[in-house]
């Protein structure tokens, strides 16, 4: 295995702070994803300046997109994903609270959310779909950051040198099952193993009891970790739990303090990867925007930026767990297979932009600008 000293040991709780008084959470996905709108509305708003586009169009574009997003990833997740849930109960779709967001969805969501606003402003669409890729990159690229926070679509293990352990989850689960716990800590054992057949790195945990507490709760302690690591997926564990290698012992001059070993999987931290994709994606399109976008056909961006996104998305799926059973049966995985349509359209529209060969016309100023050099 590789060295262990190069692991991540994940442990950001996904909460932000909680509002005092009113014990209401904020959490890192829902301010990221907020974020995401902002950053959006921000960078839209240099574009509509420098093009010389109504701002009150921008104010409509921004409620569409919201809307666009919001309710096409929901109801695309229910569609993909669970549409047994879908047709069962079909008032779930508009409980975005309970999680499940397809970024495919969102994506069609935001291609109808266009076609309704060119409609109202009459914009020309293949001006507004050039533009919106921009912050379509930047949004992606928060999400998955929030994702990474939510310790959530997880990659598969790993025995590279940039495993991640997403340790977090239990801590919740613990403190929730034994309310004296004050607080729970890690650090990496320096000692690598498979259990399981899943390779593991031993992890120093260390729990910390309000109350002075006799030996044999450690037992009690080992037993709700044992529990945690059977209750979670198969394909899913980042906690493997050998009954040998527990330890304990006890510190009552504060409280009292237990120590264990336990067994992480470093896994592919899979939602970075595709973060920092759409950072790069973000950067490159903004550049092509800024100084490159009366160069391209109309819609060529367009279709070059499907093909990049869906193509990486494509092979960034073969790194991650599957999200639903029914996946794993599936000789490609359902975020895999919807992404190959949008490959092709990125191919068809680049194809048909060269062929129409219409380009997009700079405002007078910046033809000026551009001609004195």
């Amino acid at each position: 295995m590789s060295n262990h000293l190069l692991y991540t040991l994940w442990n950001v709780a996904p909460e932000m702070f909680t509002i005092p008084g009113i014990d209401w959470p904020v959490r890192w996905y829902g301010f990221l994803f907020a974020m995401a709108f902002v950053g959006s509305q921000f960078v839209m708003n240099k574009v509509y300046k420098t093009e010389l586009r109504p701002q009150k169009h921008l104010d409509i574009l921004t409620l569409y997109i919201i809307l666009g997003t919001v309710l096409g990833a929901r109801l695309g997740h229910m569609i993909f994903y669970e549409p047994k849930t879908l047709l069962e109960n079909p008032l779930e779709v508009v409980k975005i609270w309970n999680g499940g967001l397809a970024s495919h969805g969102g994506a069609i969501g935001i291609l109808i959310a266009m076609w309704l606003y060119c409609r109202k402003t009459k914009e020309n669409w293949r001006w507004i779909f050039d533009r919106l890729i921009i912050v379509v990159a930047l949004s992606g690229m928060c999400i998955r950051t929030g994702n990474l926070m939510n310790s959530e679509i997880i990659g598969k293990p790993t025995d590279s040198s940039i495993g991640v352990v997403f340790i977090n989850p239990m801590d919740g689960y613990l403190k929730e099952k034994l309310e004296n716990i004050k607080d729970i800590h890690y650090n990496f054992a320096n000692r690598d193993t498979v259990i399981q057949n899943t390779p593991v790195t031993a992890i120093n945990m260390t729990v910390d009891i309000k109350e002075a507490m006799p030996p044999g709760h450690a037992a009690v302690i080992a037993e709700e970790i044992g529990e945690y690591s059977t209750y979670l997926q198969g394909d899913e564990r980042h906690v493997l739990l050998n009954n040998a290698d527990l330890i304990s012992s006890t510190n009552k001059t504060a409280g009292t303090q237990f120590k264990f070993t336990i067994y992480g999987v470093p896994r592919h931290a899979a939602q970075m990867y595709e973060a920092f994709y759409c950072l790069f994606l973000f950067i490159l399109f903004f550049w092509l925007w800024k100084y490159k976008r009366d160069k391209f056909p109309q819609l060529f961006l367009f279709g070059l930026f499907c093909v990049l996104l869906f193509t990486e998305r494509f092979f960034d799926e073969m790194l991650k767990e599957n999200q639903v059973g029914f996946e794993d049966n599936m000789g490609l995985n359902m975020g895999q297979i919807l992404s190959i349509p949008f490959v092709l359209a990125g191919i068809i529209m680049m194809i048909w932009s060269k062929r129409k060969n219409i380009y997009h016309q700079l405002p007078p100023a910046e033809k000026e600008k551009e001609k004195n050099g």
